[in-house]
């Protein structure tokens, strides 16, 4: 974390950079901005410079999500944990579009609708107030990425899909499989206020909330239920081994970061909707009557069978079974 010789130090900064303080100016100390009593230095909270955006992958689908991470070279022990995690300090943009969630140093990043291979980039712009002194400080670093145009198909049929024999509840609180089910029948839904009124992912992919207490329990009309061939899946596994089978893009309601506070002690908890592909190990579904479950397991299943995509309206969402659970999903029609 080099500084130059007679460079002026700011307490004041680091409690900005660190979240502690609402400006650079007010007084604040080392233990209250390192959270402890620990002998700490300047420099555990500095970096020496930054490293251009890192993807997952530089050709993604469009309407999916991904990691993406600024870098930094030489960062100190306490930099990732106190100043890392400030969504303040960090501008994600970019020329490539689409949208982004739970943007600190890292943020979670959903291509746009492309009518055609799309080439842009995404980029992040550093700004703690703290760490004014490295290079390229307070400038865009970038990554180059072509976003692919998909049709909105998977690889078997068109639409997210559960497996035959996926169970469905229906309005009267009965269950019944999926490929059964037919045009005006009513199942069992949900209402959330806030989440935008539409089937296609990329519209409500950024749709967050940090509580489900204005969920209430609805019902919806089905308006489209077809079947088609799909030649891989995913298994989502819970601890007694009951399993949910779907298509990779299934969008499924979820808890994330359930277990990570901010250094304020805030709690950094979201609801989201989340692609079966895009879920992860420390993730939990939700209930219909918002109690989040934990995933035991996922994998990825190689192998041909037909799978039904199913379309209600107008509440968008419908109860999966997944043992004795009832988890909420999204319609999955849309790209």
């Amino acid at each position: 974390m080099a500084r130059s010789s007679g460079e002026a130090l700011g307490l004041g900064q680091l409690g900005y950079a660190t979240g502690h303080n609402a400006n650079s100016t007010t007084s604040t100390s080392m233990n209250t901005v390192s959270g402890g009593t620990s002998t700490v230095s300047i420099d555990d909270f500095g970096i020496d410079g930054l490293d251009p955006v890192g993807v997952e992958d530089t050709t993604p689908d469009e309407g999916s999500t991904m990691a993406v991470t600024l870098g930094f070279d030489g960062r100190g022990s306490l930099f990732l944990t106190k100043i890392g995690n400030q969504t303040r300090n960090f501008t994600w943009g970019g020329t490539a579009g689409g949208s982004y969630a739970s943007a600190d140093y890292s943020a979670q990043w959903t291509a746009p609708s492309v009518t055609s291979n799309t080439a842009g980039n995404l980029s992040c712009t550093f700004h703690d107030g703290f760490n004014d002194h490295v290079t390229s400080y307070n400038s865009a670093q970038t990554v180059n990425i072509t976003v692919q145009e998909t049709g909105g198909g998977g690889t078997g049929g068109g639409g997210s899909c559960f497996i035959a024999g996926t169970e469905i509840l229906m309005s009267d609180n009965t269950w019944k499989r999926i490929e059964t089910i037919t045009l005006d029948d009513v199942v069992k839904s949900v209402q959330i206020p806030t989440l935008p009124d539409a089937d296609e992912y990329v519209v409500y992919a950024t749709w967050q909330a940090t509580t489900l207490n204005n969920m209430v329990s609805s019902s919806a009309e089905v308006v489209l239920n077809q079947g088609d061939y799909y030649y891989d899946h995913y298994e989502i596994i819970d601890a007694e081994n009951n399993v949910i089978k779907a298509t990779h893009e299934h969008p499924l309601l979820i808890q994330r970061y359930h277990d990570e506070v901010d250094v304020d002690g805030t709690s950094r908890m979201i609801y989201r909707w989340a692609r079966v592909r895009e879920l992860l190990a420390t993730d939990k579904l939700i209930t219909i009557d918002g109690t989040p479950i934990d995933i035991h397991s996922i994998r990825k299943v190689v192998g041909e069978d037909i799978f039904y995509s199913l379309n209600v309206e107008v509440t968008d969402s419908y109860i999966v079974r997944w043992g004795d659970k009832m988890v909420i999903a999204h319609n999955g029609v849309g790209k």
